[in-house]
C-alpha cells in the first residue's frame, strides 16, 4: 500500500467515524426523547387508572360500594399511597439514575470516537510529511532513471554497444535497481 492509498484509507476511516458520531448522537437523542415520551405516557396512564379505580370505589353510591367487599376496599386504601409513592420513586429513579447512566454511556462512546478521530488527525500531518518525502524521493529516482536511460540510449548507438558494454551493463543494473 503506497502513501496515497494509506492517506485515502485514513481519510475514509475519519469520514466514517465522523458519520458514526453524528449517527450515534441522533440515535441517542431520539432514544431519550422516545423513552421520555413512553415513560411519561405510561406513568400518566397508570396514575389515571389508579385514580379511576379509587374514584369509582369511593364516589359511587353506597349501594354500589357494597359490591366490593370491605376488606378489598381496606386493602386498596392501605395500598394506594404505597403504589403512588412507588410510581413517584420510579419516576425519580429514571430521572436521577437511568437517564444519567444512559447519557454517560453515550458520552463515553462519543469521547472514544472523538479520541480516535483526534489520533487520526494527529497522524494525518505525519503522513502528509511522509508523503511529501516520498514524492521528493520519487522525483529524484525518476530524474536519475531518465538520466540513465538517456545515457544508455546515447552510448548504445552504432558500435557504442561494443565500446561501452561494461558501462552499459552497469548502467542497466542501476536502472533496474531504481525501477
Amino acid at each position: 500500500m503506497n502513501a496515497n492509498q494509506m492517506l485515502g484509507y485514513l481519510d475514509d476511516q475519519r469520514q466514517a467515524i465522523e458519520a458514526l458520531i453524528a449517527e450515534l448522537d441522533e440515535v441517542q437523542v431520539a432514544f431519550n426523547a422516545q423513552y421520555d415520551d413512553f415513560k411519561a405516557s405510561h406513568d400518566k396512564q397508570l396514575e389515571d387508572l389508579a385514580g379511576q379505580v379509587y374514584d369509582r370505589l369511593y364516589s359511587a353510591p353506597a349501594e354500589d360500594r357494597t359490591a366490593v367487599p370491605a376488606e378489598l376496599r381496606t386493602a386498596i386504601d392501605e395500598r394506594l399511597p404505597i403504589e403512588m409513592q412507588a410510581i413517584e420513586d420510579r419516576r425519580q429513579k429514571v430521572r436521577e439514575e437511568y437517564l444519567p447512566q444512559r447519557q454517560a454511556a453515550a458520552d463515553s462512546l462519543l469521547d472514544q470516537a472523538q479520541t480516535e478521530l483526534g489520533k487520526l488527525r494527529t497522524l494525518n500531518p505525519q503522513l502528509d510529511e511522509r508523503e511529501e518525502e516520498l514524492k521528493q524521493e520519487k522525483a529524484q529516482l525518476e530524474a536519475r532513471l531518465a538520466d540513465l536511460n538517456a545515457g544508455i540510449a546515447q552510448r548504445s548507438r552504432g558500435l557504442g554497444i561494443v565500446r561501452h558494454f561494461r558501462s552499459l551493463f552497469s548502467a542497466d543494473r542501476e536502472r533496474q535497481r531504481i525501477i
